[in-house]
């Protein structure tokens, strides 16, 4: 495979189950973001030490924010401090309202910008947390401010915000979620806001300093940190332990940072590096599905893409898509984004082929799916040549946007940065971006906005480095 995703959140729209969700009364409040990155399935490996991309454009950094239902961004004072999650049995939520809108936006406004690479992005109320490589980020018009690896940028005025761990990150960070009154952030770090606190950790909301006490410990690199609707978060990567207890892949952690004994599946791998998660979605009827790099669930061969019990993980269900990577560089099929819609499933990565169906200049790296069996819809089968690293949908238009780095969609040359229609797979006429890995991730907004994440200098016709404001025009 050519690149590796990362994360971002991604809006179900029209039905869509967002087990992130949670009623008001007595629970967790989660962020825009957080609502909808468990119901769309969390993003993929961040690309480090990972192939060169197949398809190699300008270079960039970037972040762009697309506000779809209005030309400003409504202001809120400060950061929200969220109450904590409950330890109480969950209950299956009722999504909150999403504004919808009719055409996708394409009018920049004052953003941030950063010296690297944003992979990540989590939205809550006004301010957008962003992190990946980078060591510098500048408010729109400003002067540049130290922030390594991870920092907070304003919607409403393209500043950089004050909330930030001291002395950042030492590594890449690969993926944030904000649950309750905490940011939990997951990535190659083995230390951050000065604790030394390895690949997954979790800061206030409100003033950014680091929980010490909730350490896991996980052995490897997290990619995946996500909301566990009432019982704590996701945590997806290629770990093999976390704190000396053998959990590969995929756990569940507690409000103490413990493992969950009651949820074990075993994801593994053969013949080749070891097992990694990059992406989970809770549905309705009690399932889990997930998606990376793997070859078997609980001794059940599935290429990458699979649904288990979500009280145990050890209950695989019969969801098998046919994928396949025929690239004779890099055969390895990953899953980066899944998203139950409407009563079928989204998968969203870097496979050439679905069902036999696809090659190097026509790859099916987005397909929809039958959430019982994984059948697909060969029918809706946009193609492009090079891998989608996330993946959104978008209340109201009925489209797709796909993040990339890919130069051709369906035939058309439209590079890093696309919208599909759900109806008949058809290129929707909307902006490209730029950059050699091009854009790591898509998130959604309830206020009809897009935040995009990547390795990208423009977006459209205007700079966007790491952080800019699109809208349908007057700001």
């Amino acid at each position: 495979m050519s690149g590796m995703a990362s994360r971002a959140c991604c809006a179900p729209v029209n039905g869509a189950i967002r087990p992130a969700i949670v009623p008001a009364e007595g629970l967790s409040v989660l962020s825009d973001s957080s609502r909808r990155r468990l119901a769309a399935g969390r993003r993929a490996e961040r690309g480090l030490g990972g192939a060169v991309p197949r398809v190699l454009v300008p270079l960039l950094v970037g972040i762009v924010v697309l506000a779809a239902c209005s030309s400003t961004v409504t202001a809120v004072s400060g950061v929200t401090e969220h109450p904590r999650p409950p330890s109480a049995s969950p209950q299956p939520p009722s999504p909150p309202p999403v504004v919808a809108v009719d055409t996708l936006p394409a009018e920049p406004a004052a953003s941030c910008g950063t010296d690297g690479i944003v992979r990540t992005v989590e939205v809550v109320g006004d301010i957008a947390y962003i992190a990946g490589d980078f060591t510098t980020v500048r408010s729109a018009g400003g002067a540049p401010s130290a922030r390594r690896n991870i920092a907070a940028c304003d919607l409403r005025t393209g500043a950089v915000h004050g909330w930030y761990p001291s002395g950042g990150a030492d590594l890449p960070v690969l993926d944030l979620a904000a649950v309750g009154s905490w940011l939990y952030a997951a990535g190659e770090f083995r230390q951050i806001g000065g604790a030394s606190t390895q690949h997954v950790a979790r800061m206030s909301i409100r003033d950014a300093g680091v929980d010490a006490r909730w350490d896991p410990d996980p052995d490897d690199a997290v990619m995946l940190v996500a909301p566990a609707h009432g019982r704590g978060v996701y945590i997806g990567g290629r770990f093999s332990a976390i704190g000396g207890d053998w959990q590969p892949a995929l756990a569940r952690l507690d409000d103490t940072g413990r493992v969950d004994d009651a949820f074990r599946p075993e994801i593994t791998y053969r013949g080749g590096p070891r097992a990694a998660v990059y992406a989970i979605a809770e549905h309705g009827d009690g399932a889990l599905f997930v998606g990376g790099r793997f070859s078997a669930i609980n001794a059940e061969p599935r290429n990458s893409a699979a649904a288990v019990d979500i009280a145990t993980g050890q209950t695989t269900t019969p969801f098998a898509p046919v994928l396949k990577d025929t690239n004779p560089e890099d055969r390895t099929v990953e899953v980066m984004r899944i998203l139950p819609h409407d009563g079928v499933v989204y998968l969203c990565g870097d496979y050439w082929q679905i069902e036999g169906s696809g090659d190097a200049r026509a790859q099916r790296n987005v397909g929809r799916f039958d959430p019982g069996t994984g059948a697909a819809d060969n029918d809706w089968s946009p193609t492009t040549d090079g891998g989608v690293q996330d993946c959104a949908l978008l209340a109201g238009v009925d489209v797709m946007v796909i993040a990339g780095h890919y130069l051709i969609v369906n035939g058309a040359a439209h590079q890093k940065l696309a919208a599909v229609s759900l109806r008949d797979g058809s290129l929707e006429p909307w902006i490209e971006a730029n950059g050699t890995q091009g854009v790591w991730a898509v998130t959604t907004t309830e206020r009809g906005a897009i935040v995009l994440g990547g390795n990208f200098t423009r977006v459209g016709t205007e700079p966007a480095a790491a952080f800019a404001l699109l809208t349908h025009g007057g700001g």
